[in-house]
């Protein structure tokens, strides 16, 4: 008699004995024992696609392949007198063997273990989750490659942490906790370790299910929820601390499509807590690097996002995009301090609307509010230092507008030495009568372009500069900076080195009193004010080639779109050369506009950070205004 062909579902015995059966009740026969792959979908498994996990698809039709007993002198002889078929299959199997399928594909955790939702097979509670022994390569542990399925609401105790990993996913196979339909975690006042702790845990992705967050220029409700109920200041707790997810020492984590919610709820000018960065929705501080946040909700919170790389050596991948962020003092913090030799390179924030810090305000003004915080210092935390910076760093697409309160500094703000950044078509709308007290950037730092950004302040309550260089090889083009007392200035110390300046085909659209502020080399500073004379004044003290003066009417949209007869159309340099598709070193976005319009490849760009029209058709340049374009 032939020996058996086990076939083996997800469900099926271990039976070595005895003859195994098709779905038709048939015996199934073969000349020598294997274990074959079967795709039979395991009971009340979701069949929902991930196309945001391409391991899934191998996983999710594939089970463990456990053993194949064949010794190699039976091995050859089955091969010779083997059918064809049998010899394909043998082919197959020596092929998978080499491949690593350990831990379970899917987990589902449920609040009580129960069943209900998606979560239907042998579901286990957050306690199983949290214990060391159902970690690991075996088949009913969670391990790389496996997906953590929550369904549910899952209710904490004040300062309590409900998931903490146990152990790490693996390059390429991180371990997925997947927020299925209508998952919540809420808490009065979730701990400071995270309602999801993972601290010094790597390759893991915290999914909140479906796609959210700040998506063409729109907002997109989110599926997946971390929330606070009753931590602020008129509410039952003052939990200076909390945060939704602790990652402080994780490397190569993404979290994306979750909606963070009244980590803090400050209420009165009077509650200064204890100072920054309090309670907040992701920490990350000390991380490995490849850090990817993005598609997310986020709301109420002191320092929201708040991390860096290991104060030794150099930090690679932070990456924020797609977020909608807002009553916060902080959108984004991210910092070094040493006197050693520290670097964190390749920092990208893109697409992301952050807005409204004004709730943060106190009477002491212990916050500073900046929606992008970048600061490279010594030890001290002060002192200027060569061997602490960030460097490649990217910042584009984004808008910041909303009240951003009395105790602001900037919508981007750079303190220290960082060393090589690129800023371009962002917005920035003033609000309120608010002045952004270093303006919409505070670009102090080495080798910084400023391209094709729309910088609109608040009127005559915007009295300081709304774009502040201050450093080395700083570059300012194609920018529409309108509606401030002050617009812009040049600086002329820098503790890093001689600043030098190239300024060209920037439109200034009514400023006030000490419009332009320029400090010569030599030392004094001159105040100009928003007269011709006084901007054909800064052109020569700056050299500026290109520029438009503009003393009336702007016509810009309120969003700073230009219309039709806008000075800024067709006034801009083109720097398609720069585009990397075009061998340059800047993101692509840089030749479409901040809608995804075209900019045009030959050709006059338009001034700021949108086109004019459809994918970058120009009209006739405008006639008959009170402007001069240079």
């Amino acid at each position: 008699m032939g020996r058996k062909l086990l076939v083996l579902g997800p469900d099926s015995p271990k039976r070595e004995t005895g003859h195994c059966t098709n779905d038709t009740g048939h015996a199934l026969t073969a000349p020598t024992s294997i274990f074959v792959l079967s795709n039979i979908k395991k009971a009340g498994q979701s069949s929902r696609s991930r196309a945001n996990s391409p391991y899934w698809e191998l996983l999710q039709t594939s089970t463990v392949l456990r053993r194949a007993k064949l010794r190699a002198s039976r091995l050859t002889e089955e091969m010779v007198k083997a059918p064809w078929q049998l010899i394909g299959a043998i082919i197959l199997v020596s092929t998978l063997a080499t491949l690593s399928f350990g831990s379970a594909t899917n987990v589902y955790i449920t609040p009580d273990g129960n069943a209900q939702g998606a979560c239907t097979a042998s579901p286990h509670n957050p306690a199983w989750f949290n214990s060391a022994a159902n970690w690991g390569g075996g088949s009913n542990q969670i391990g790389p490659g496996t997906t953590v399925h929550l369904c549910g609401t899952f209710t904490g105790n004040t300062n309590q942490s409900m998931l903490a990993a146990q152990s790490n996913g693996t390059s390429g196979n991180p371990v997925t906790i997947f927020f299925e339909s209508g998952t919540n975690l809420t808490s009065p006042a979730w701990t400071g370790a995270g309602a999801i702790d993972l601290d010094n845990r790597s390759h893991f992705v915290v999914d909140g299910g479906t796609s959210c967050g700040f998506i063409n220029g729109a907002v997109t409700s989110c599926n997946g929820t971390i929330q606070n109920t009753a931590n602020g200041t008129n509410l039952a707790n003052q939990n200076v601390n909390s945060l939704a997810i602790s990652a402080n020492g994780a490397t190569d984590i993404e979290i994306r499509n979750l909606l963070v919610a009244n980590m803090y709820v400050h209420g009165s000018s009077q509650d200064d807590l204890t100072g920054p960065p309090g309670p907040g929705c992701v920490h990350f501080n000390g991380s490995g690097g490849s850090i990817n946040i993005h598609n997310n909700i986020m709301h109420d919170a002191a320092w929201c996002l708040n991390g860096g790389g290991v104060q030794s050596g150099t930090t690679t991948g932070f990456s924020f995009a797609n977020n909608e962020i807002y009553n916060f003092d902080h959108g984004v913090g991210m910092g070094i301090v040493s006197n050693g030799t520290v670097m964190y390179k390749n920092i990208t924030f893109h697409d992301n609307h952050i807005h409204d810090t004004a709730i943060w305000d106190t009477f002491n003004s212990n916050f500073h509010h900046d929606g992008i915080h970048l600061f490279s210092y010594c030890g001290d935390g002060t002192s200027w230092c060569a061997n602490a910076t960030m460097t490649n760093i990217n910042i584009y697409n984004n808008l910041c507008d909303g009240d951003w309160g009395k105790d602001n500094t900037g919508c981007i703000f750079f303190e220290g030495n960082e060393n090589g950044a690129n800023v371009f078509n962002n917005v920035n709308i003033g609000c309120c009568g608010r002045s952004m007290n270093n303006g919409f950037f505070n670009a102090y730092g080495i080798n910084i372009n400023i391209f094709n950004n729309t910088i609109i302040g608040s009127g005559s309550g915007q009295v300081s500069y709304l774009v502040n260089p201050q450093g080395p090889n700083v570059v300012v083009k194609n920018n529409v900076i309108t509606d401030g007392v002050q617009l812009t200035g040049q600086n002329n110390e820098y503790p890093g080195g001689q600043p030098s300046y190239v300024w060209s085909n920037n439109a200034y659209m009514n400023g006030g009193s000490n419009a332009w502020v320029f400090c010569h080399m030599g030392g004094g500073c001159d105040f100009l004010n928003f007269t011709k004379s006084s901007f054909n004044t800064w052109e020569g003290w700056t050299s500026e080639s290109g520029g438009v003066y503009v003393n009336g009417a702007e016509k810009l949209d309120s969003q700073g779109r230009p219309q039709s007869g806008s000075a800024v159309i067709a006034a801009a340099v083109n720097l398609s050369n720069l585009c990397s598709k075009n061998g340059g070193t800047f993101p692509d976005a840089l030749c479409n506009d901040r809608d995804g319009n075209s900019r045009p490849s030959n050709g006059s760009w338009d001034i700021g950070a949108y086109v004019f029209g459809n994918n970058g058709s120009k009209p006739d340049p405008p006639s008959g205004l009170a402007a001069d374009v240079h």
